[in-house]
């Protein structure tokens, strides 16, 4: 029998920045990132979960220390992709990067970023194609509020996660 997998359970050591993964956290599954980052010289990795509602953080793509994946089974999804929203009527455009917010996806002449909700009110941007940690946007970037990640489904792609969650319906 042929099967379409998903994914393949993995440890913290074996993704490579800018995998995306599943993993459990607070009982409940969520998308992680594995980032990478250098400061003073310092090499370091961390994760971005980009699932909603993680205790103890707010409601958006939040950056999370290392050691949070570290100890947990990850399912890695390889051929997992994150497809901006094509809606021209939600781009707008920035030349001062004050109106980012967590989960914005930010076109720069850099790349595609994504950007994370830190501790209190820090927000920093990592790169989408390999999760490396910008230092910086720069001016000018256009900047997508509506996303979701797809995997390979039998027919067509299927969406496994939507940015921003849509709305509960009323009862």
């Amino acid at each position: 029998m042929q099967l379409l997998e998903l994914g393949s359970i993995r440890t913290w050591g074996d993704l490579d920045p800018g995998d995306l993964f599943a993993l459990s956290l607070d009982g409940k599954p969520n998308l992680g990132l594995k980032l990478h980052g250098e400061e003073d010289g310092d090499e370091y990795f961390s994760c971005a979960v980009l699932s909603a509602g993680l205790d103890g953080y707010e409601a958006s793509p939040t950056y999370v220390v290392d050691s949070v994946p570290r100890s947990r089974a990850l399912l890695h999804l390889p051929n997992a992709k994150l497809v901006p929203g094509a809606n021209l009527q939600e781009l707008s455009f920035s030349d001062d990067g004050a109106s980012l917010k967590a989960g914005d996806l930010v076109y720069t002449e850099e790349g595609l970023h994504l950007v994370l909700q830190g501790d209190r009110s820090h927000r920093f941007a990592v790169r989408v194609a390999d999760g490396e940690i910008a230092s910086g946007l720069g001016a000018k970037h256009a900047i997508i509020p509506s996303w979701c990640v797809v995997v390979p489904g039998s027919k067509e792609p299927e969406t496994i996660f939507r940015w921003p969650p849509e709305a509960k319906k009323q009862a």
